[in-house]
């Protein structure tokens, strides 16, 4: 007799087995954005540099610096003495600016009024400059952060002076000098210069040598030694 109603399948009380899988689990590379956030013209003027000119000489900015680190880097992790030496240049250079960057910003700070007679709250751009950084090495992201401490200072700076809290042309000296220090670590890496050679090289003293000598000076024996390395961790720092 047809009831109406369909007869369901028997459903098996044993619970499905999870299939294999046989392929090998895969992972993509680590990725994320990182981007430097500046308000003032002084900042991105250097993050974006600027060409020699007949009236103006060039000023070597953020990504000009990259690029040239990123040359030492490489050189470095083929095993060139002279590139772990001038990654330890470039080190020491970012350290030092940045401890007269916090230094200056915290003797500004003191200048602030007093909260209880007048709040000040430090300038910044209605529309700040954003820009996406993908470097190959942590030094191009040292000197960013360099950059955007800076970029605090300058803004610190200029909200002194239009609240009328300090000398202006004390605070303006402040904001030059602390330009002359960046541009100055920009600097360093512009006086590497590619030139093969490895810590034998420098043992046997022979022409390949004896041409980085010429270039880039004698090495130190620390160096040599490797005695002293830069922090960053290196493919080949032996």
């Amino acid at each position: 007799m047809d009831t109406g109603i369909q007869e369901q399948s028997t459903v098996s009380s044993t619970p499905d087995q999870p299939k294999e899988n046989k392929e090998p689990e895969t992972l993509g590379h680590l990725a994320g954005e990182v981007c430097l956030a500046v308000h003032t013209h002084q900042a991105l003027r250097l993050i974006r540099g600027r060409r020699r000119t007949a009236e103006k000489p060039p000023i070597t900015g953020l990504f000009a610096f990259a690029s040239a680190v990123n040359t030492i880097w490489q050189a470095a992790e083929r095993g060139d003495p002279y590139a772990l030496w001038w990654l330890i240049k470039i080190e020491a250079g970012i350290e030092q600016c940045r401890e007269h960057l916090n230094d200056q910003l915290q003797e500004t700070e003191f200048l602030y009024p007093e909260a209880e007679v007048l709040e000040v709250d430090t300038a910044g751009s209605e529309h700040p400059s954003r820009t996406r950084l993908a470097f190959s090495n942590p030094y191009a992201y040292r000197a960013a952060y360099m950059l955007g401490e800076y970029d605090m200072l300058v803004r610190t700076c200029y909200t002194l002076i239009f609240v009328g809290a300090g000398e202006p042309g004390d605070l303006q000296t402040i904001v030059a000098r602390a330009g002359h220090h960046i541009r100055r670590v920009f600097a360093i890496p512009q006086s590497f210069k590619e030139c093969p050679i490895d810590r034998d090289d420098i043992h046997q003293n022979n022409e390949r040598a004896q041409r980085a000598v010429e270039l880039m000076g004698p090495l130190p024996e620390e160096i040599l030694n490797s005695d002293m390395l830069p922090l960053a961790n290196l493919g080949n720092q032996a």
